[in-house]
């Protein structure tokens, strides 16, 4: 778990049972910093404030063999 703050541009998360990748835009509100995000089965914007906690998720795609590729390298914790 991250919170919102925490995540880089094209990093991808799910919130609300739903799966999202975070953009570069923000803005200041009332309720603090909000953070536009992209739902990747509609592709619809969604505002998300950015202490909220999220679960980050890999993004994945297959070649011409089907092997699977990540579409963003995650890095290492312990390394």
């Amino acid at each position: 778990m991250k919170f919102v703050e925490e995540l880089k541009p094209g990093e991808c998360f799910s919130y609300e049972n739903n799966y999202f990748i975070i953009s570069s835009d923000f803005k200041k509100s009332k309720e603090g910093i909000l953070k536009s995000c992209i739902e990747i089965k509609t592709g619809l914007s969604k505002w998300i404030k950015d202490n909220t906690t999220v679960e980050i998720i890999p993004l994945f795609t297959l070649d011409l063999e089907s092997n699977i590729i990540p579409i963003r390298e995650t890095e290492k914790e312990n390394a």
